[in-house]
């Protein structure tokens, strides 16, 4: 994932960082063979994947590939 420092703003950094990410996000599904969660920040609209050890900024195009279910018509 390239240029994954540079995404998020201040707000979903610390949030997600800080372990407070509820304050910040919105979770917006679920897969559960991963397991893997999309959620996106209220404040700059980027994506995070959360797994159950981490969790990283995505790109709209990683998001959809992950989570095609989520932007189905």
């Amino acid at each position: 994932m390239t240029g994954e420092t540079e995404r998020g703003c201040e707000v979903c950094r610390a949030a997600v960082y800080g372990l407070r990410w509820e304050e910040a996000l919105d979770q917006i599904a679920v897969e559960p063979q991963g397991p893997g969660f999309l959620h996106r920040c209220r404040t700059c609209l980027t994506y995070w994947d959360f797994d159950t050890h981490k969790a990283v900024p995505i790109s709209d195009e990683e998001a959809r590939r992950l989570y095609p279910r989520a932007f189905a018509p």
